[in-house]
């Protein structure tokens, strides 16, 4: 009889895992539909199909699910800089490939990046970002990159500068994108082929503009 408890038990927690993130899932899509104070357990139990009572079963409460969503949508956001600053090959072909990166993931139509872009409007994503171990990690990887890049470079660019010059154009593009579909329709979506060219313009240019002089 003893012998079957701990299968048991394992098995459990093994059946709980996907209802988590069943439920992330579901956190992800009715906050960035309706925000933080707009949504309710109830509403996020009601998309996931599931009770209430399971929904605080595997969670402390809105600001604990909530926490935890934004950090998965900032992960699937902003996995792929993280592997791209990481990765060897040329620094200055890493970087076209992380701007490139960046416009690619604001122009996906998903969840994460409507939880992400409400956030940012909020002031919670920044939060995560600083305080938060994914946060800090990416941050630190980034700098990181960024050290590398304007060493290699011979460029006096300064990463407070670039992240405002980048995180504006990142930006912009959601506004753009909001104002478009809201206001206007697709058609006047800009190609992304476009956008990422104007923004490796833009930064590459900001970079060699701040280059020392010999």
């Amino acid at each position: 009889m003893t012998d079957h408890h701990p299968a048991k038990k394992i098995v459990r927690r093994a059946s709980s895992e996907p209802k988590r993130r069943l439920i992330i899932h579901s956190a992800t899509v009715v906050f960035g539909d309706r925000g933080y104070e707009g949504a309710s357990l109830r509403d996020i139990a009601a998309h996931a199909g599931l009770s209430l009572s399971a929904v605080v079963h595997h969670f402390n409460g809105k600001k604990d699910l909530y926490d935890q969503a934004l950090a998965q949508a900032l992960h699937y956001v902003m996995s792929g800089f993280l592997q791209i600053a990481s990765s060897d090959g040329d620094i200055n072909d890493r970087f076209r490939r992380m701007i490139s990166e960046g416009v690619g993931v604001v122009m996906q139509d998903v969840s994460e990046l409507k939880l992400v872009d409400r956030a940012m409007l909020q002031g919670e994503a920044i939060r995560e970002l600083t305080e938060g171990d994914f946060g800090q990690n990416y941050s630190r990887i980034l700098r990181e990159f960024f050290t590398e890049l304007t060493t290699y470079n011979q460029s006096q660019f300064q990463w407070d500068e670039f992240a405002e010059i980048y995180v504006g154009f990142i930006w912009g593009i959601l506004k753009t994108r909001r104002f478009s579909a809201q206001s206007i329709g697709p058609q006047f979506d800009v190609s992304r082929t476009a956008i990422t060219s104007r923004a490796i313009r833009l930064l590459t240019g900001a970079l060699t503009a701040n280059q020392s002089k010999p």
